[in-house]
Formats: C-alpha cells, sequence, structure tokens
C-alpha cells in the first residue's frame, strides 16, 4: 500500500500522502515553456532501489515537423489508384494542406497570362511516368529556372492544395533548382 501511494504521490501533484514511500515531489507548478531545450528532473520510483536522471527536451523548433517527405507523388497516386473508381474522386481532398517537401525533376514551364512574372512549372518524379505535380513561382525569385534544363533537379516545398491520381497541385511553392 505504502509503494502505491508513493507512486501516486509522484503523479498526482500535492500527491496522497504527501511523499509517503518517495523522497521527491514533482514540483506543483509546471515549467514555463521556452525556446531552448530543457531539462527536466525524473524520478523512477522502485521499491528496491530508487532511480534518477535529467532527461532533455529539444526546443519546438527541433520537434516541429513542418513539411514532410511523404507521401511522395508516386504514394498518392498508387493509394488512389488503389481505390475503387468511385472513391478516387474524394480521396484526394485527404491529402490537401499537407505540406510537403520532394525533389523533383523539371518538365516544362508556362507563362501566366495575366502575371508575366509568375509561371507554372511541372515536375515529375520519373519523366517517363505520373503523377506530374504543378506549382507557381514568381520568376523574380527565382530567375534560374529561365535557364534550367529540362528534366534537372529541383527541390520544392509547398502545400498540397488538390491532389488526384495523375496531377498534384502545391502552393505557396519554394524552389531550389539542383
Amino acid at each position: 500500500m505504502i509503494i502505491i501511494l508513493g507512486i501516486l504521490s509522484l503523479v498526482i501533484p500535492g500527491g496522497l500522502g504527501r511523499g509517503v514511500g518517495c523522497s521527491q515531489q514533482i514540483p506543483q507548478q509546471m515549467p514555463q515553456q521556452s525556446e531552448e531545450p530543457s531539462t527536466e528532473y525524473v524520478e523512477h520510483p522502485s521499491p528496491e532501489e530508487p532511480s534518477t536522471e535529467y532527461v532533455e527536451h529539444p526546443s519546438p523548433e527541433e520537434t516541429s515537423i513542418e513539411y514532410r517527405e511523404h507521401p511522395t507523388p508516386s504514394e498518392i497516386k498508387n493509394e488512389i489508384g488503389g481505390l475503387p473508381p468511385y472513391q478516387q474522386d474524394k480521396a484526394g481532398d485527404n491529402y490537401v494542406g499537407l505540406k510537403v517537401q520532394w525533389h523533383l525533376k523539371l518538365l516544362l514551364t508556362f507563362t501566366s497570362d495575366s502575371d508575366p512574372n509568375v509561371i507554372k512549372i511541372a515536375l515529375t518524379e520519373d519523366p517517363s511516368s505520373f503523377p506530374t505535380v504543378w506549382c507557381n513561382i514568381d520568376i523574380r525569385e527565382h530567375p534560374e529556372i529561365k535557364t534550367t534544363d529540362q528534366y534537372s533537379g529541383v527541390f520544392v516545398k509547398g502545400e498540397i492544395s488538390r491532389a488526384k491520381q495523375f496531377e498534384i497541385e502545391l502552393i505557396n511553392c519554394t524552389v531550389k533548382i539542383d
């Protein structure tokens, strides 16, 4: 019974029995989150021999994964294509809003009729197959695209705005030419 109360006093701030069966109490106030990695004292109760250790926690920037490499364009194509035809049309909605980063190849570029500084680029993992990934970029921010060869490597980051089996559109794109 003493061991159970000791464990509860570690789990419940203020504890039941205030320290019965344990040497340390967990602070009643939660530490404030900071941008720097933090160190926290952690006690592991054991009936024979209590052990303690310090655990380092990464900063919020280190733990937040804003852009993902998966699913890749071909994984999206295969997942949508593996569904019955009736379900395929809406399946792409599951990918909308996902922030991705992919290493692709440049296929084509198209200038915009409404803004000569915006071009639409077509990218792919494999030039001989689908899906095609589309995104708009500002030519003033990426003038190197004017002289980039077809099938050159392009690292793209963006947010999926539309996903179909053979086409994926990204918004808020940034690109880096290899």
